[in-house]
């Protein structure tokens, strides 16, 4: 029963960080179009994924050591917000178009 039970566990893991991970490539894809500059890209995108890698890991490091209960809670608002904001990152540049360059500016 007990393997049974840690077979599922790590099979819902799987599916939670497999379609996480999905939706954050294609997001970080379309972010990349974005007319945001290069440093704001370098700093957004790999945020995502950094906090899906350390709310799994505390998912199973949170069971010997209590403390690590916070980073879950966390993981999940880090995740949440830089998702958000790539988001409307995008949606801004669908609606307002990229920004134009002026002339005699490299």
């Amino acid at each position: 029963m007990l393997i049974l039970q840690f077979s599922l566990v790590v099979f819902a893991v799987m599916c939670f960080g497999f379609t996480q991970v999905n939706s954050h490539i294609i997001v970080a894809f379309l972010f990349l179009l974005t007319g945001q500059s290069p440093r704001v890209k370098a700093f957004l995108c790999p945020l995502p994924m950094l906090a899906v890698c350390c709310d799994i890991a505390s998912w199973w490091l949170a069971r010997p050591f209590e403390p690590l209960v916070y980073v879950i809670g966390a993981a999940g608002a880090v995740f949440g917000t830089t998702m958000g904001i790539q988001i409307l990152c995008i949606l801004g540049a669908l609606w307002l178009g990229r920004p134009r360059e002026t002339p005699g500016r490299s």
